[in-house]
């Protein structure tokens, strides 16, 4: 089973960063406070962040 933030995010959704913008989600990997999210924003382009840390929120 593919991993998931607690909100529910997965692979192809739409996010928002505080300071990123908005971007989709292109990848998760690990598990728990180890999970990893890629995300491709319109403004910053692509980034790798720490889920715990990332302060995303789903569109």
């Amino acid at each position: 089973e593919e991993p998931s933030l607690r909100s529910g995010v997965r692979r192809g959704a739409r996010v928002r960063h505080p300071s990123l913008g908005t971007g989709t989600v292109l990848a998760l990997e690990g598990e728990g406070e180890a999970l990893k999210i890629t995300v491709f924003f319109e403004r910053a382009g692509k980034r790798k962040l720490v889920a715990r840390y990332a302060n995303l929120e789903p569109l």
